[in-house]
């Protein structure tokens, strides 16, 4: 996939991504919910962490890596046409490059808050309001917010581009009758790869 607006949609919709980092000569990794800002021409990903998770330390001297992933799914050979195949497994996923900027201020932790409750949760903004600043304040002070500009990004589809016509068509009906809503959601990336062939 080297379309990066095709790449922002995807995170757009598959959020929940992994934030890789070095620590103590060690990768080490947090999942989190990633919001997506666009500033001027510039890309950039927000999220936080928990003061305690010892990720947050040294974050803004290296590259960091997110990485987005989903749907995916497991492909049988007994699905292809021609016998001499083998297993293999199908999947979307982005991986993003940049540098990190750690959000100190309460009111840049506010606004990641509030940002990321209007996203996934609009009617919780109101609730959110009402709640004592005593309350909002110690919330904030045990995190950490993180914004990374995307310098670069990798992106693949893997979605059986490789095969016959005929062996896709089973693919994508093996998977939209699943009751697997991954599997479902995989078999409509594979439609709509097919039709913006």
């Amino acid at each position: 996939m080297t379309d990066f607006n095709k790449a922002i949609d995807f995170i757009k919709t598959y959020n929940f991504g992994i934030l890789v980092s070095q620590f103590d000569n060690k990768p080490v990794a947090t999942h989190l919910p990633f919001l997506l800002e666009k500033r001027a021409e510039k890309w950039f990903l927000v999220t936080h962490l928990a003061k305690a998770n010892p990720q947050k330390i040294n974050l803004e001297e290296q590259t960091i890596l997110a990485i987005f992933s989903e749907p995916h799914a497991y492909i049988s050979p007994s699905l292809y046409s021609e016998k001499q195949n083998v297993p293999t497994w199908n999947y979307v996923s982005v991986h993003c490059y940049g540098k990190s900027k750690l959000i100190a201020s309460e009111m840049g932790k506010i606004e990641l808050l509030e940002n990321l409750i209007k996203l996934m949760d609009p009617n919780y903004i109101t609730q959110w309001a009402t709640l004592p600043e005593r309350y909002k304040k110690a919330l904030l002070d045990d995190m950490i917010g993180i914004e990374i500009e995307i310098t670069h990004f990798d992106a693949k589809e893997k979605l059986s581009q490789n095969k016959p016509e005929i062996d896709q068509q089973k693919i994508i009906e093996h998977l939209s009758n699943s009751g697997d809503t991954i599997k479902q959601d995989l078999a409509k990336k594979m439609k709509e790869m097919n039709e913006n062939k």
